[in-house]
């Protein structure tokens, strides 16, 4: 009995660490797309200064700079708590910039560290609850590379494909 008293606290943080997770998960699958800026420019982030909290005198991430070759994929990588997060935000407009520039040409891609699917049909997981388009549907499906996402044996394992 006492160590399962002891197991609350534990129990407890990892139950409010999803449901920050997931608010903030949510929070970006439900903005709007960015319209596609036609531009031959390189997408950069130069000199900048965000700040997850606007009262705060310490910047949350500094002296960032970042330039993409166009088509080109960038991953970003590190242990937890040291920024990952933060510098997509950052671009992505969630949080407070005080210095510097950003330049976002195109569309951005979000590929998490584990795949996951939620239970359904492949449609239903492309659309993710936005209502069907048939163009963008195929579209979707044509570019898709499951290899690449690591979800190709999980589909074989779908009930309703």
């Amino acid at each position: 009995m006492s160590e399962l008293v002891r197991m609350i606290p534990k129990a407890l943080s990892a139950v409010i660490q999803v449901k920050v997770s997931f608010d903030r998960i949510n929070s970006f699958l439900l903005d709007d797309e960015l319209k596609n800026q036609e531009k031959k420019e390189k997408p950069n982030v130069a000199g900048i200064r965000w700040l997850w909290d606007p009262e705060s005198k310490t910047p949350t991430l500094k002296d960032i700079n970042l330039e993409v070759k166009r088509g080109q994929k960038v991953a970003i990588c590190g242990p937890v708590g040291a920024g990952k997060s933060s510098i997509l935000c950052s671009i992505l407009g969630k949080i407070t910039r005080t210095l510097g520039i950003v330049n976002v040409f195109g569309s951005i891609a979000y590929v998490s560290q584990s795949s996951w699917i939620q239970s359904g049909t492949i449609q239903d997981n492309i659309l993710f609850g936005k209502p069907m388009e048939t163009t963008k549907y195929e579209k979707a499906g044509k570019k898709v590379k499951l290899r690449t996402c690591m979800l190709e044996g999980k589909i074989r394992n779908c009930n309703v494909g």
